[in-house]
């Protein structure tokens, strides 16, 4: 177990990544910090156990890991998609329950609505078809709802849901996104949605840090355009 001072700098260097995927070690870094490097151990000092309880019970409260909605929120669904945190572990069994079915109830929602723009996409063929047939599928989408066509198909998200979960983690030190690069045809494709999300404002910081290094007195003369190319390279070129 690293000590305080460490977990907190190297948490803090994790989630303030802007080449990697950050939101989604949000809560498996909180719940690490609360429940192992923040606890206090033998021979902690005074001060040092006083430390740790205040950072334990302010991050605890600012990440509201024990609200009720926790499951529901973007940082949770983003770690549930990511594969080396999609087991849960730090959560309680109930919660880990919960978190699975909302990442089900999701990845439905997402079949239902691309399914909707697929249909959209080959016209309207009712007009087509004439006013007999416009009847008709009224009358059958009234009985029988509008997703009566698409709720066969439930099983096979259910299952696809069921087989990413139970899928083999990659190692820690792994990309999701590679990961999803290479599996994006076996499950729900909801991970583009969401681990694109940056976990705090730092990577949008350290652009206006380098617009304010780029755009001084001495090139006042530089087209936005311009501007944007030289931005564009200095956060995109590795030297």
């Amino acid at each position: 177990m690293a000590p305080a001072p460490e977990a907190l700098k190297c948490s803090t260097t994790v989630m303030s990544a802007d080449t990697e995927v950050s939101i989604s070690n949000t809560y498996p870094i909180t719940f690490s910090l609360i429940n192992t490097h923040l606890k206090t151990a033998n021979g902690d000092s005074i001060r040092v156990v006083e430390f740790k309880s205040k950072v334990r019970t302010s991050l605890g409260e600012r990440m509201k890991v024990e609200s009720g909605d926790l499951t529901s929120t973007t940082p949770m669904i983003a770690t549930m998609l990511d594969p080396r945190h999609k087991h849960l572990g730090f959560l309680i069994p109930s919660s880990r329950i919960s978190s699975h079915s909302k990442l089900l109830e999701l990845a439905m929602a997402e079949h239902v609505g691309s399914t909707s723009t697929n249909a959209a996409t080959t016209g309207d063929y009712v007009s087509i078809q004439g006013a007999a047939l416009q009847r008709h599928t009224s009358a059958m989408t009234l009985l029988l709802g509008e997703n009566y066509t698409t709720s066969s198909n439930n099983d096979d998200i259910e299952k696809e849901v069921d087989k990413f979960l139970k899928d083999p983690s990659p190692p820690l030190d792994s990309s999701p996104t590679e990961w999803w690069k290479v599996n994006e045809g076996r499950f729900p494709k909801l991970a583009r949605r969401y681990l694109c999300i940056p976990g705090t404002s730092v990577p949008s910081e350290r652009v206006f840090s380098a617009a304010g290094l780029t755009v001084n007195r001495l090139r006042t003369r530089l087209t936005p355009d311009h501007v944007n190319m030289l931005i564009f390279l200095n956060k995109n070129i590795k030297v």
